[in-house]
């Protein structure tokens, strides 16, 4: 019985890995062609040099934000080497940020 059960996950496990792979190509055309599409009215930023310019930031802000998880729920897409954020989400996350004592929040 508990073999069968570890066969049966085993397949599941083979089946959702094999439905991913083939619906992935096609949801990441989509989420570009999105992107892209709305990207007109400046609401998506590709990257972090294109947010901190944004923001009027350094980088190296918008990447310890990042670290700190204070961006993750702006985060539409991350390729590793390409970001895309939601620039009304990012405006969202830095207002409810907590600020340390003594310094005034950025934007």
């Amino acid at each position: 019985m508990i073999m069968e059960k570890n066969i049966i996950d085993s397949l599941v496990s083979l089946i959702a890995d094999r439905v991913i792979e083939k619906i992935s190509p096609k949801l990441n055309a989509i989420l570009a062609e999105q992107v892209s599409a709305k990207n007109e009215d400046n609401r998506f930023i590709r990257g972090n040099k294109a947010l901190a310019e944004k923001l009027g930031v350094n980088v190296m802000t918008v990447q310890k934000w990042r670290n700190d998880g204070i961006l993750s729920s702006a985060v539409l897409a991350d390729y590793g080497r390409v970001i895309i954020y939601d620039l009304d989400k990012v405006h969202n996350c830095l207002r409810h940020r907590p600020v340390k004592q003594g310094r005034r929040a950025a934007v």
